[in-house]
C-alpha cells in the first residue's frame, strides 16, 4: 500500500488558430481544431493533460504533399509534432502532391491538431494494386504506431480480404 499520489497533469487545450485561419474558417463556415476536439470529446482529454505525448500515430497515404503547407499550418496553430515520412514501395510519385496532396495534408494537420504531443509517421505508398496491402504490412511490421488512421479507401473487392485480414488482426493485437 502506497501513500504516494499521482502527479496531476497540466490542463491543456486544443491548438489556438492564428488570425488568418480564424478569418478563413469564419468566411467558409469551416471547423477549427478546437471545435473538432470538442465534438469528439478530445477537449476533455486535453483538459486532463493528455495530448498524445509519448504516443505515435501512423497515417496511411497514397500521395505526396507540400511540406510548406504543413509548416504554414503548424506555425499558424503553434504545433511542433515530430513528422516522419516513411515511403513504402518507393513512396508516391511527387507529382501526386498537386492532385491528391490536400488529402494527405489534411490528415497530417488533423492528427497534429488533435494529438499535438504525438509523433506522426506518414506511411506513403503508390496508389496502385500493391500499395494498400503493402502499407498496412509495413506498419504492422514496424511496430512504431499506437494508432493507425486512414482516410483513403477502396472497394473491399479490390483488396483481397484474405490478405488484409491477417494484417488488420496483427495491428489490433
Amino acid at each position: 500500500h502506497s501513500n504516494a499520489q499521482a502527479t496531476p497533469r497540466p490542463a491543456l487545450t486544443a491548438p489556438t488558430a492564428c488570425a488568418t485561419a480564424t478569418a478563413a474558417a469564419t468566411a467558409r463556415h469551416a471547423y477549427l481544431p478546437a471545435t473538432i476536439a470538442s465534438a469528439y470529446g478530445i477537449d476533455t482529454a486535453l483538459a486532463n493533460g493528455y495530448n498524445g505525448s509519448g504516443h505515435s500515430v501512423a497515417i496511411v497515404s497514397f500521395a505526396d504533399y507540400y511540406a510548406d503547407d504543413i509548416s504554414t499550418y503548424w506555425n499558424c496553430f503553434g504545433l511542433s509534432n515530430r513528422l516522419i515520412d516513411v515511403p513504402v514501395n518507393g513512396g508516391p510519385d511527387p507529382s501526386t502532391a498537386a492532385t491528391d496532396g490536400a488529402e494527405v495534408a489534411l490528415d497530417i494537420q488533423q492528427v497534429a491538431s488533435l494529438a499535438p504531443g504525438a509523433t506522426i509517421y506518414n506511411y506513403a505508398a503508390p496508389n496502385d494494386a500493391f500499395g494498400f496491402v503493402d502499407v498496412f504490412s509495413t506498419i504492422a511490421g514496424d511496430h512504431l504506431a499506437d494508432v493507425v488512421t486512414v482516410s483513403w479507401g477502396l472497394c473491399e473487392t479490390d483488396a483481397a480480404s484474405q490478405t488484409l485480414q491477417p494484417l488488420l488482426m496483427q495491428l489490433a493485437a
